[in-house]
Order: structure tokens, then sequence, then C-alpha cells
């Protein structure tokens, strides 16, 4: 925009040309005529003055050239523009008189959102040239940066030039401002993630619900994904899936299947997904995440097994013995076996430890005579405690009426002469005891009869 200064002399009417006796009709047509001529010279200046603005222009500015700076994001083509870049701008400024020098020439640039100028110059968004002959061209330097949250579309940078022209005999200002737009183009960035129930067991197939999120500022078209499972979990079906448009800031949600190897410990296992699309600068992109599936073990309420092992007579009453089998895949943990009875006086605790899938122990307990030997049916409840491997605690409560052996006349007698050999060792003990001890004594009192 070229700034130019212009006066208007306005016409005085000489009122005493009129003649004074015209009659009011001829009055109204004159003054008409006389609006008419004046509004025909206005038009003619103005259109005058459109005409001698380039002639007399002094200041040209070509079209801004800019790249990106290689340092920045994508660099696969420097004249596209991303969000986050950092921006060259070269802006061209000739003087196109013929015969006439400019001096100390100011070029200004003043960035709109999302732009944002860079110290390139002594003053930041200002560069200055110190003179242009007659036809002489010289480039000055911007440089911007792009905000990293711009959507796509184009936006404005503002220039304004301003010289002191040189004539013979005096010198002017000449100023010129112009705004030119720069396109920038949005880039699509996603995450995608799991929702709804997604834990998965060893041997089971599941379907698992993805949300893919655009969270960029660019459009995602043509978008496909395609899914790669692990060692430890495997994809049914089909393993690629095509969505098309991801506008920015949307979402879209998808379905895999996935299976988890019998083999497969607790714990949280990736399959691998690539994702295909065309940005909104043409250019194809790829991008590979990992999405992490938890494989978590679940004990069920038939997985523990409890039965009777073993019923004996011992010595001193009778030894039980209950089995403990882990019927699953998942581990049984820190598992406790609690014996109780109503016609035992006390309870009783067998410590069993770990149980892995398709192992066993038993919890053996000794329990005092019962029924005075004669056996019978003895009612008693198991209650077994133990972990899953998240540390979650389950209980379970079995319930048997076992049968105890009366006991057998050779156990009484066994018990009886063992009896007998006890007291019979302690009584020979005791007398080789006192036999040691008059020995002793004797050889004391021989001793002292000697000295």
């Amino acid at each position: 925009m070229l700034k130019t200064n212009i006066k208007f002399q306005k016409i005085k009417e000489q009122s005493n040309n009129k003649p004074k006796n015209k009659s009011n009709t001829n009055s109204k047509n004159k003054s008409n005529n006389s609006s008419s001529l004046n509004l025909l010279f206005i038009l003619i200046s103005l259109m005058i003055l459109l005409l001698s603005i380039n002639p007399s222009s002094a200041l040209q500015v070509d079209n801004p050239q800019y790249t990106v700076d290689t340092n920045t994001f994508n660099t696969s083509n420097p004249k596209i523009i991303h969000p986050g870049d950092d921006v060259d701008i070269w802006i061209k400024i000739t003087n196109d008189n013929t015969d006439k020098e400019l001096k100390n020439i100011e070029v200004e640039l003043t960035p709109k959102y999302p732009f944002e100028t860079k110290q390139v110059n002594s003053v930041i968004g200002k560069a200055t040239l110190s003179h242009l002959n007659e036809g002489e061209s010289d480039v000055v330097h911007f440089k911007v940066h792009v905000d990293e949250n711009a959507p796509s579309g184009e936006y404005p940078i503002i220039l304004n030039v301003k010289a002191i022209r040189y004539d013979e005999d005096y010198e002017s200002t000449q100023e010129m401002g112009k705004t030119y737009y720069l396109p920038i183009y949005g880039l699509a960035k996603f995450e995608m993630g799991l929702y709804g129930e997604s834990e998965i067991e060893p041997s089971e197939t599941k379907a698992i619900s993805l949300n893919i999120h655009n969270k960029g500022t660019g459009n995602a078209k043509y978008l496909s994904i395609s899914f790669a499972g692990s060692e430890n979990v495997n994809i049914v079906g089909p393993t690629t899936h095509y969505i098309g448009l991801l506008k920015a800031s949307s979402s879209n949600n998808i379905k895999i299947s996935a299976n988890s190897v019998p083999e497969s410990k607790p714990g949280v296992y990736p399959i691998d997904a690539t994702l295909t699309w065309i940005g909104e600068d043409g250019a194809s992109y790829t991008a590979k995440m990992p999405v992490n599936l938890e494989v978590k073990d679940v004990i069920y309420d038939n997985q523990p097994y409890i039965y009777v092992e073993e019923i004996k007579s011992i010595t001193t009453g009778y030894e039980l013995s209950f089995a403990l089998a882990n019927r699953g895949s998942a581990d049984l943990s820190y598992c406790v076996m609690k014996l109780t009875s109503p016609n035992l006086s006390k309870e009783y605790i067998s410590y069993i430890g770990d149980l892995e899938g398709d192992d066993s122990d038993s919890g053996i307990f000794e329990i005092e005579s019962f029924n005075s030997g004669a056996g019978g049916k003895l009612p008693v409840n198991l209650e077994i405690t133990y972990f899953d491997s998240y540390h979650k605690e389950y209980t379970v409560n079995k319930e048997f009426t076992v049968d105890i052996p009366a006991k057998k006349s050779e156990d009484s007698n066994t018990m009886i002469f063992g009896v007998i050999i006890g007291l019979i060792i302690l009584i020979a003990g005791y007398y080789f005891y006192k036999k040691r001890q008059k020995k002793k004594l004797a050889e004391k009192l021989e001793k002292e009869d000697e000295e």
C-alpha cells in the first residue's frame, strides 16, 4: 500500500456572474449542473492519482521465499511447513525507479498466530538496508517459529517497508504494507489405548477393543493399522484394519481377537501395531507402537482338589493325611491346611507352601487317641487358605467323615512292652549312677586315710 498525500482545491462559484433575474426553475438546473461537474472533477482526479501511483513508486517487494529449517522435525520437503517448524523467510526489495535513490530502508515483519519471530537480526522482526541505487535489489532475512499446536490452514504475515527517496531538490518517505499467507500442514499424531475388559487368561482367545485417537493437528487419510503378535500373545483372524479418514482430534474404535499361549506366565505382553496413512501435505507416513495386553491367572472354584490320602494308627494315636491338588494353570501360593473337629480337643495346622499347576502335596496331622482306641467315624473340617499371583487370598472348606480304625491288641501289647522297656532302662540307668557315686566316695575315703 503506497501512501500519497493529495490536496484538492475547492472551486468557488462566482455569484456575481449569475443573472439575478433567472426564474426558480433555471436556478435549480444550474445548481444541479454545478454539482455534477464537481463530482466529475473529483472522479477524474482520483483516476489520475491511481494511474500515477505505480509510475512514481520506487519500492518493489517480491513475494517471500521460505524454507523449513533442516534441524526441525520433518525435512523431507523444505517447502512444506508443519507445526513446530522453524522457517527461514527471504524477501527481495527492489528500487524500481530509474533515477532515484532509496536510503535507510526498514523492513518489519509482523507475524500473526501461529508464527513467532525469532532472533536473526539486531532487532527481532526488523531488517535494515542502508541504500538501494536505481534498479538495485537486496534481500532481507527473517526466521519464524510455528506453534506446535497449530491446525492446518493459511496464516498471515504482515510486511511493512519504509524508505527515504531522494530527488534532486527534496526527499520523501515511501511506505508500503503487504500481507502474505503461508500454508501450514498439520500433522496427525496417534495414541492407541485399550478400553473395556482387556485381561486375557492363558490359552484364552478374547476380543480386545482398541481406541485410536488422532491427537495431532492434521487429518490422516487412508489410515490402516496392521497387528503382529509376539511370543506369548498371537492375533486370531484379520491382522489389518482399514479406517480411512481420521480427522484431527477425532477417534475410532476397532476390535481384534488375541490368544495367549498356554505356557504364558502372568505378566504384560505386547502386540505390535503399524499405522500407515497419507498426511494433508500429501506425504506418506508410518508409525509403530506396541499395544500391551495383560495375561492374568484366574483361579477357579473347582481348581483346588482335596481328598483323604491315608488314615493310620500310630503309637501315640492316629495319623491323618489329606492331599491338596492344583488342577489349574495358575499357581496356588502359601497354602495352609487347618483341621478341626467337634470330637477333638484342639485344631491342627499343616503348612503346604506353593503348588504349581498339576502339582499336589499332603497335609499330615497326628491326633490323640480317639474314642478310647475303639475307633469309629470322625467328622472333620478342612479349611484351605492360599493366595494367587496378585496376593489375593482365597479360602476353601471341605468336610469329611473319616473311619478311624480301632486299636489292635498287639498295638496295646506293643505299647505295654514299650513302657516296660522304658522302665527297665530308667532303673538300670539309676542303678549304674548310684554304683558310680559309691565308687567315687570309696576312692575319696581311701585317699584321705593314706594321707
